[in-house]
């Protein structure tokens, strides 16, 4: 997106809440009064004897104690939600407070990108006005793009980009930029269907389009892969297109394992499958277990997850906050975020049998509500190190 990059769309932050809501509690608590009052107005059925006065004061008793019990559960519950409130807010507060420093580093980032203040400002996420700089900053570029080099590439591309709207399926060599200037239009509408940007006719359908195409040019012998539409679009929500571009670039070089998954090479999948396996076992047993003995296997969740760097599978908000670490810590805060928020989830999964487990894996999780500062919350619980074998 042109100019100065803005927040993804898909949902404030602050728009998510964990746990009862006060709406659902107050109606609860309505129930109960109800209940309550019914209880002392309903007549007895003829055909039981009177209650006894014992009886009597026991029921009311046993009342009062499940009235007692249920106000202290609300009273936690709208404790924890005024914790997490209080959390966002001050968070909140923070990076924004943060956002004009962040704006004196990436003019001296060489100088200030391994310091202290960074790093504890970079604990926090990163400030929307200054992601998408951070981001390109972080990535360096190994990969040698110039705006040159795009430019280039653009004109050469643009005569396929015109012909790729046609009503033709992909046709001719798999690998060449015309096929796969067709095979992008196909998944163009695919990406972030909820956002209108990438719509027929919003602003970054085109962009999108393009800098797809300009990297499969660049880098044939990829080409390219389904979901890898989110990646850029994500880039694009936060960056021009040229950025974007030397990101995408920048990103296969500085990642193997996007390299791994992008070119299908099953031997490196399968070491990453294997060390996600070994993680959970040690960080969540129980889980790990329920999903032996279901027989899930979450092979193809984290090909979704790792290959599109959360992008399409988790809401927008959490997915870019994902980006802001990874981009610090690299392919190890992958395995930490699928860990923290299979945690998150661990209640319902271990109520799940195979069926509602990868569907819940596979699409529920695109609408996952929770806090986004309580998700990071968890997430930040899990520490692991990883196998020397892992690329890093």
């Amino acid at each position: 997106m042109e100019g100065e990059p803005s927040e993804p769309q898909g949902g404030d932050e602050s728009s998510r809440k964990p746990g009862v809501s006060s709406n659902i509690a107050a109606k609860v608590s309505k129930w109960f009064k109800r209940s309550a009052v019914q209880s002392n107005v309903c007549v007895r059925p003829s055909s039981m004897p009177s209650k006894s006065k014992d009886e009597e004061e026991r029921h009311a008793r046993e009342y009062s104690k499940m009235m007692e019990s249920f106000g202290q559960k609300l009273s936690k519950e709208r404790e924890n939600e005024r914790r997490l409130e209080e959390t966002r807010k001050n968070r909140e507060s923070q990076v924004l407070a943060a956002t004009k420093e962040w704006l004196e580093f990436v003019k001296q980032w060489e100088q200030w990108k391994s310091s202290k203040r960074v790093e504890e400002l970079w604990a926090l996420g990163l400030p929307p006005r200054v992601r998408g700089t951070v981001w390109e900053l972080a990535l360096g570029n190994a990969a040698g793009v110039t705006a040159e080099k795009y430019t280039s590439i653009c004109e050469e591309i643009a005569p396929l980009l015109e012909e790729s709207y046609g009503g033709d399926s992909p046709s001719g060599e798999s690998n060449s930029p015309a096929f796969w200037a067709k095979a992008i239009v196909v998944d163009l509408p695919r990406t972030y269907p909820v956002l209108a940007f990438f719509h027929e006719g919003g602003p970054l359908r085109q962009p999108l389009h393009q800098v797809l195409v300009s990297y499969a040019a660049f880098r044939p012998e990829i080409g390219y892969v389904q979901g890898m539409s989110y990646i850029v679009a994500m880039l694009l929500l936060n960056m021009e297109s040229y950025s974007a571009f030397k990101c995408l670039a920048n990103l296969v070089v500085k990642h193997p394992h996007l390299t791994s998954f992008f070119k299908m090479n099953l031997d490196k999948i399968n070491i990453y499958f294997h060390e996600f396996d070994l993680q959970l076992q040690k960080t969540l047993p129980e889980l790990h277990q329920h999903f032996f003995a279901h027989g899930v296997s979450l092979d193809m969740i984290i090909m979704d997850w790792f290959m599109t760097i959360f992008s399409k599978s988790v809401p927008i908000d959490i997915a870019a906050r994902i980006w802001d670490f990874f981009m610090r810590d690299g392919v190890v805060y992958l395995f930490r975020a699928a860990l923290g928020i299979l945690k998150l989830v661990e209640n319902t999964l271990l109520n799940s049998d195979f069926d509602e487990c990868q569907k819940f894996l596979s699409r529920n999780m695109k609408d996952l509500d929770v806090d986004v500062t309580h998700c990071f919350e968890v997430i930040n619980t899990i520490e692991i190190t990883l196998s020397e074998h892992i690329p890093q």
